[in-house]
C-alpha cells in the first residue's frame, strides 16, 4: 500500500501544471451545462478573439472582436417574442401617423432624428444613445446588439446577446475583414426570431456600412439600392469616404459589377472613387489601343 501511494504521488508530480490545467478546462467545459442549475438570469460565456492584453484591444486601429453569448440564447429570444410583435405593430401604426403629420408641417418626407431606426423588421440601426437606453431596447424587443465602435461600451451584459468590434471611424480602418462575422451574427438572430441593433457612436458611418453589406449579401440588393434603402430609413447616414470606397470595392468583389461607378449621386463623387474611375478609364483605353494595334498587325499579315 505504501509503495502504491508513493507511485501515485510521483505520477501526480510528473504531470506538468499546464497539462493539468488543460485537463481541468476540458472536463469543466464538458460538465458546465449539467453543473449550472437554471436561474432567472442566464450565465454568460465570454469568448475573446483575438486574445490580447486588455490595454491593447482599444488602441488597435484595425479593431478586435469579442462576443458575449447567453448559454440559452433560444430561450432569451422566446422571452422577447411578445415585445418584438408589439414594437412592430406600434412602428406600423402610431409612428406612421406622427411622421405623416410632421411631414405636412415641416415639409414632405421630413422625419425627426431617432436614437435608432428600423431598417428591416428584425434589423435596427442606431447610435450609442439607443444602446445605453435599456427601456427603449426592451420595448423594441431587441435581443441582440452588434457594437462596432471602439469608443462604446457593452452597457447591459447579461441582458442581451452582444458582439463588439473595436473599430475606429478613420480612413485607415479596414472593415471588409469583419463583414462575414457581423452578417453571420445578424443572420443568426433573424433565424432565431430575434431582433438586432447594429450601432456605433451616432449610427451614421461604421454601423451603417455593416447594415448595407447585410442588405447586399442577403436581400438581393446592389450597393446603390442598399445605400438608398438605409438612407431612406435613417436620413443622417453618411459613411466617411474611405468606408464608401471600401463598400464600392466590396460590391465589385461580390457581384463583379458596380452600381455606383457611373452614379450621379453626390455621395459617390469623392476623391478615392474618382481616382479609381480614372485608372479604370486609362486601363480600358490602353486595352483598346492594344486591340487596335493587334488588328493592324493581323491585317498586314493576312
Amino acid at each position: 500500500m505504501t509503495k502504491h501511494r508513493s507511485s501515485v504521488k510521483k505520477s501526480e508530480r510528473s504531470v506538468s501544471p499546464s497539462a493539468r490545467a488543460q485537463k481541468y478546462v476540458a472536463t469543466s467545459m464538458q460538465g458546465s451545462a449539467k453543473a449550472s442549475p437554471p436561474t432567472a438570469k442566464s450565465p454568460i460565456q465570454v469568448d475573446v478573439q483575438p486574445r490580447r492584453p486588455p490595454q491593447l484591444r482599444r488602441s488597435s486601429s484595425e479593431g478586435s472582436a469579442y462576443s458575449l453569448r447567453h448559454l440559452d440564447e433560444t430561450s432569451h429570444v422566446k422571452a422577447a417574442k411578445g415585445r418584438i410583435q408589439q414594437s412592430r405593430d406600434a412602428e406600423g401604426s402610431f409612428l406612421d401617423v406622427v411622421v405623416t403629420w410632421l411631414g405636412r408641417v415641416f415639409g414632405r418626407g421630413w422625419r425627426p432624428p431617432q436614437p435608432m431606426d428600423t431598417i428591416l423588421p428584425f434589423l435596427l440601426l442606431g447610435g450609442d444613445a439607443a444602446a445605453r437606453n435599456h427601456e427603449l431596447l426592451y420595448r423594441a424587443g431587441v435581443t441582440h446588439i452588434c457594437n462596432v465602435a471602439a469608443q462604446c461600451d457593452v452597457h447591459f451584459p447579461g441582458k442581451f446577446v452582444y458582439i463588439h468590434l473595436h473599430l475606429q471611424d478613420m480612413a485607415s480602418q479596414k472593415l471588409a475583414r469583419h463583414f462575414d462575422h457581423v452578417t453571420a451574427f445578424i443572420l443568426r438572430a433573424k433565424d432565431l426570431g430575434g431582433r438586432v441593433l447594429v450601432h456605433c457612436v451616432a449610427g451614421v458611418s461604421r454601423s451603417a456600412c455593416f447594415v448595407i453589406v447585410f442588405l447586399m449579401r442577403h436581400c438581393n440588393m446592389n450597393l446603390a439600392q442598399a445605400y438608398a434603402h438605409v438612407k431612406a430609413k435613417r436620413e443622417i447616414v453618411h459613411p466617411n469616404s474611405s468606408f464608401r470606397f471600401q463598400l464600392a470595392m466590396y460590391e465589385i468583389d461580390l457581384f463583379e459589377a458596380s452600381s455606383v461607378l457611373h452614379s450621379t449621386d453626390p455621395d459617390w463623387d469623392f476623391y478615392e472613387l474618382n481616382v479609381y474611375r480614372q485608372d479604370k478609364k486609362r486601363a480600358q483605353a490602353s486595352h483598346g489601343m492594344r486591340k487596335q494595334s493587334r488588328a493592324r498587325r493581323l491585317s498586314v499579315v493576312y
